[in-house]
């Protein structure tokens, strides 16, 4: 069965963003991603990631992880090539556009 587990999206500019998700009490895993084209700024403070097993939560440091998605005008969603998904309700609305490009997972 799927789990899932709230957290945040934020843009760093307007061609990365950092999604945050603390999976424990103790352990916080953060997708640190690339768009591949310019996408508005955006906040997501009612994220979740959802996964089937906590080691799709991972990256190999050759091997960024590749996602599509969309987002706009109210959400956005992030399908990552090795199943989770991550997606939440904007805090501001945008323009719709779909999405693709690579990130890396870390832990902390």
């Amino acid at each position: 069965m799927p789990t899932t587990v709230q957290g945040t999206i934020e843009s760093t500019d307007r061609w990365h963003f950092i999604a945050k998700f603390p999976i424990d009490a103790t352990n916080t895993y953060s997708f640190t991603g690339s768009f591949e084209a310019v996408v508005p700024n955006l906040t997501c403070r009612q994220a979740i990631v959802i996964y089937e097993d906590l080691t799709a939560l991972t990256t190999t440091a050759t091997a960024p992880t590749k996602f599509t998605g969309r987002v706009g005008p109210f959400d956005v969603q992030l399908n990552l090539e090795n199943g989770p998904i991550i997606k939440g309700v904007l805090n501001a609305s945008v323009l719709s556009r779909n999405l693709w490009g690579t990130g890396t997972w870390s832990q902390y």
